[in-house]
């Protein structure tokens, strides 16, 4: 018990700080009664690009005997949509990787290492790793959590120009939709947020290669302590 409260506390901490950062971020004029932050993109650069092939856990200092994941849900339950044994990331230039939305959150800054597992031997998101077999910790050298507003004042526009956070759904809870609710989740739902990130990458795309990726608020940047 005592290493599950550990954990969470740490999950809180980290949620915290980059939340604060998000709400900083957002150049717009903060709206009266605003509850909370907008939508964020996490993109990430490994310090070896071949990192991104392994699984990110906790760190060792936030886990006991083992260490998992830094997600408890996928958007969708696994056995809806399968996602273990596929990569979390998609592609960006220079090494950068976007977070794929469908796999909640999965890193968080000053917290993550990795093991020497890859996202393609991954069967569960409960897997759980002995310690002893995280090769790096701290791996993530630059990490931006980028405001939707953000992207959309840099292109000028955007088609996907806002996003609720998703909801994420256990087994139980998929059990009790009915066919319609399903197929809306599946083919408007899914489709709508798919076709979101894959104009968000390509605007990211466009920031990396001109140069004005770094150049991003400082705010937008989480700080990383090594």
């Amino acid at each position: 018990m005592e290493v599950v409260m550990k954990t969470k506390n740490a999950m809180f901490l980290a949620v915290t700080a980059v939340l604060l950062g998000i709400t900083a971020c957002n150049e717009e004029p903060k709206q009266e009664g605003a509850l909370a932050p907008e939508y964020y993109t996490v993109v990430i650069k490994f310090d070896k690009p071949e990192y991104k092939e392994h699984i990110m856990v906790y760190s060792a200092r936030d886990a006991g005997e083992t260490t998992r994941l830094c997600t408890d849900y996928l958007a969708y339950p696994d056995s809806v949509i399968h996602l273990c044994g596929q990569s979390p990331y998609i592609e960006l230039p220079s090494d950068y990787l976007l977070i794929d939305w469908k796999w909640g959150r999965i890193y968080y800054p000053n917290n993550e290492a990795i093991v020497n597992s890859k996202w393609s031997e991954l069967k569960t998101i409960d897997d759980e790793f002995p310690v002893d077999e995280i090769s790096v910790e701290g791996p993530v050298i630059e990490s931006y959590f980028i405001p939707i507003s953000q992207l959309k004042a840099y292109n000028n526009d955007l088609e996907h120009d806002s996003l609720d956070w998703p909801e994420y759904y256990s087994d139980r809870e998929w059990a009790t939709f009915s066919d319609e609710a399903r197929a809306y989740e599946l083919s408007v739902k899914k489709v709508k947020y798919d076709s979101a990130f894959a104009e968000y990458a390509k605007v990211i795309t466009d920031m990396i290669n001109a140069g004005d990726l770094e150049k991003l608020p400082e705010s937008c940047k989480a700080e990383i302590n090594r």
